[in-house]
């Protein structure tokens, strides 16, 4: 095979000017109604509950699945983005529950370069506007590097695009999804490298491993990464006589990748033993999707949309289906796969893609024997696979397609392998059509229901009867004319369903409404250093997105003296992890304003100066706050359509001092200066962690656990005393992230001159 780099040398730069304008204009056009304010997927419209008023939107149901793209993604990623631009390193959280590791919480994603456009819901819709670009270009040169025609890879950049996982997802799972097809390009470039003996071919590689893992979702990456591992030992193979050189250069790419990552992989694995990962720790061992979603991976829409329809009785099957899935499959990627699988060229890649998805599908949707298999590798038993390996699985499918795409091109299908893999996803449609159909049938929440099974069942079968049409033509015309509008068809079919079903959610979206930013601004104004409490009205983690410290936390992980402290002393109903104010653990206990009410004072003396509760008074359970006869009364200081804001007569200041008498002025959460007639103890509410360090006047001192809270001594007169917060081997891991920048720029440095010697002396 010639080598790709010299072909597309001899192209020029047009060879790619048309395709890739092609992949970048028709997402930016599905993300057309979002960037011209038609409707929102701004997270603090849609999850802060700032909200009065209705909701207008076309259809029912939610944009996204998943609501952490505003408690954490925007919220974290906002506070992240904020200290970069005020200079500092974004290690520490002080506004979510009493404080948590920012970096090392992951999902915010704190070093990863795109989160600075996290300022506004612009900025959130052009954050995943790229990602969906990277995706989409690093696919498209990925298949070219293989040496796939530009309709297949053209089809391919735009599928991945526009795949499931970036259709459904908007929070921290997404974000490493981009780096998938580049670092498998990087495979491909050290491959190429090796092949004509050039030193370099690895720099890629490294870049796209970094990326991923500072991206912000771990056990997205780490799946990405045994498919890109998977990918690399084949290609190995392929090199008997250079396999070493290879070795080296893959080597290279996965050492100054780790390097490139170090700050967040030294974060995160610094506060994995103090942190409560919940169901992380095992549970989701064995974890599968019920058969529903099998069909739901074909038929995405064909049980109504995102949250739309309700299970008819007592069962919640669509609620767990909809809260439990990660993505899905387009009906013309299906019959092109299958057509890609049946290929003769580049035999090895198509089973192992084709492995990999049997693998895959069969963990997700609960084959015992495989899962068990699987579960022997490292922290599988701690991943929730059936959620998070589905980006993988897509792109495997994406490019068999293309595969199947470019042998239609080449003539290499004979017709009945044409027609049978229609007719087998024809089959596969109407499966699922019957899965989806009772269950739609027997649903709540929309009268005219079964529209979406049938749309559904409609746009997938049309998809497959084009491509196989395209296919016929393709194979049967005579002229390269009608062999071209084979190929067009073809790769028409496949966009316009990426682009159909990842716009889909759109129509679930509401129209831009103001939030009411009263509250907020009246508690950035009143709070200072204290915190508040929510009811219902401003969710977390949205205090950490306004600079306002919330005690409550809908977050993981979160520390484990927190979890501990907040079901001790705090509300011994709540989920730990879901501390949000309207959630209880036993649904026939206690709710949250039983539970403030009878642990008040814990709430004052972990600093909560306010509580907020909605406009009506009761929790989402009925319950008044506060209850008639509270003593002592706490007095409401705001109210509006929204919310009401009730003061607490005897909440704890954030620094505090025993022993001799002081006087306490603080400047910020982390500085306070003191003046004491003696020897004393400064009480700080923030959360103790290995990584406290305090500058007591000149000189270093030991910050102290007191409970769940921090102290340091001080002496007599006035000292200004500093907190700070790094994580062990923190300044180690960033001192390694800018060694493995250094190298990457010097060695492309080093390239680039010798690149433009060669090209001078001819």
């Amino acid at each position: 095979m010639v080598p790709l780099r010299i072909r597309l040398g001899r192209l020029g730069a047009c060879a790619h000017s048309v395709p890739l304008t092609v992949i970048g204009l028709t997402i930016l056009a599905v993300n057309m109604p979002t960037l011209l304010h038609i409707v929102t997927t701004n997270p603090v419209q849609l999850y802060a509950g700032l909200q009065s008023g209705a909701v207008h939107h076309a259809l029912p149901g939610a944009p996204i699945i998943d609501p952490n793209a505003g408690y954490i993604t925007l919220s974290m990623g906002h506070l992240a983005a904020t200290d970069w631009l005020h200079g500092h390193i974004p290690w520490w959280n002080p506004y979510e529950g009493l404080g948590s590791p920012l970096a090392g919480e992951m999902q915010a994603a704190a070093f990863f370069p795109p989160v600075l456009l996290l300022q506004d819901a612009v900025g959130f819709v052009v954050f995943h506007i790229l990602l969906e670009l990277v995706a989409g270009y690093a696919t498209y040169f990925f298949l070219r590097r293989l040496d796939l025609g530009r309709a297949a890879s053209t089809a391919g950049g735009m599928a991945f695009g526009l795949c499931g996982t970036l259709a459904w997802f908007e929070h921290a799972t997404a974000n490493p999804v981009a780096f998938l097809p580049l670092a498998l390009l990087g495979v491909e470039r050290a491959r190429e490298a090796t092949l004509a003996s050039r030193r370099h071919g690895w720099r890629l590689l490294a870049v796209a491993l970094g990326l991923s893992i500072v991206a912000g979702f771990p056990e997205v990456a780490y799946l990405d990464g045994l498919l890109v591992a998977l990918w690399a030992v084949v290609r190995l193979f392929s090199l008997p006589a250079r396999r070493r050189a290879m070795v080296a250069k893959l080597a290279q790419g996965g050492i100054v990748g780790a390097l490139l990552g170090a700050p967040a992989l030294v974060a995160f694995a610094d506060y994995l033993p103090h942190a409560n990962v919940g169901a992380h720790s095992g549970a989701f061992a064995n974890g599968s999707l019920p058969i529903q979603s099998l069909a739901q991976t074909i038929l995405p829409y064909g049980f109504g949309p995102i949250f739309g329809l309700h299970s008819g009785g007592t069962s919640s099957l669509l609620t767990i289906m909809w809260s439990s899935i990660g993505g899905y499959l387009d009906a013309t990627l299906v019959v092109c796969a299958l057509m890609g699988l049946l290929g003769a060229r580049c035999r090895g890649l198509r089973i192992t893609l084709g492995l990999w998805v049997l693998a895959a599908m069969s963990k997700t949707f609960g084959v015992t024997a495989v899962s068990h298999l699987l579960n022997y590798l490292p922290a599988f038993h701690s991943i929730a696979f059936y959620r998070y390996s589905q980006a993988s699985w897509e792109l495997a499918v994406i490019v068999l397609a293309a595969f199947g795409i470019d042998d239609l091109a080449r003539r290499s299908l004979r017709p009945v392998i044409i027609v049978g893999a229609g007719v087998v996803s024809l089959g596969v449609v109407a499966w699922s059509a019957a899965q989806a159909w009772p269950v739609v049938a027997s649903a709540t929440g929309y009268s005219h229901r079964l529209d979406f099974t049938v749309a559904s069942i409609v746009l997938a079968a049309t998809g497959v009867a084009a491509v196989v049409t395209g296919g016929l033509v393709s194979y049967a015309a005579g002229m390269p004319k009608g062999r071209r509008i084979g190929r067009l068809v073809i790769a028409g079919a496949v966009a316009l369903e990426a682009a159909v079903l990842f716009a889909a959610p759109l129509l679930s979206a509401p129209r831009p409404a103001p939030s009411d930013m009263a509250l907020v601004h009246f508690l950035q104004r009143h709070l200072g250093l204290s915190r508040f409490a929510t009811l219902g009205p401003l969710q977390p983690n949205f205090g950490s997105l306004f600079g306002l410290a919330e005690i409550d936390v809908n977050d993981l992980p979160v520390p484990k003296d927190f979890t501990n402290y907040l079901q001790k002393s705090l509300d011994e109903n709540a989920n730990p992890l879901i501390f949000t104010g309207t959630t209880r653990s036993d649904p026939n206990g206690p709710g949250p304003a039983q539970e403030l009410t009878d642990h008040l004072a814990a709430y004052e003396a972990a600093g909560v100066r306010f509580v907020v509760t909605p406009a009506s008074g009761v929790d989402v359970y009925g319950s008044p706050w506060p209850p008639v006869g509270l003593t002592p009364a706490p007095s409401r200081v705001y109210a509006d359509s929204v919310a009401d804001v009730w003061r607490l007569p005897s909440s704890t200041p954030f620094f505090s001092t025993t022993g001799a008498t002081c006087a306490v002025r603080p400047a910020g959460f982390a500085v306070v200066t003191v003046t004491c007639s003696g020897p004393a103890v400064l009480h700080r509410l923030e959360l103790p962690m290995p990584g406290w360090q305090a500058q007591v006047g000149a000189s270093n001192a030991t910050v102290r656990s007191k409970g769940p809270f921090q102290s340091v001594a001080v002496g007599s007169g006035t000292t200004r005393v500093e907190f700070s917060f790094t994580p062990p081997y923190g300044n180690a891991a960033l001192l390694a992230a800018l060694l493995g920048m250094v190298y990457v720029l010097s060695s492309s440095a080093v390239a680039w001159r010798r690149r433009r010697g060669l090209s001078r002396s001819r």
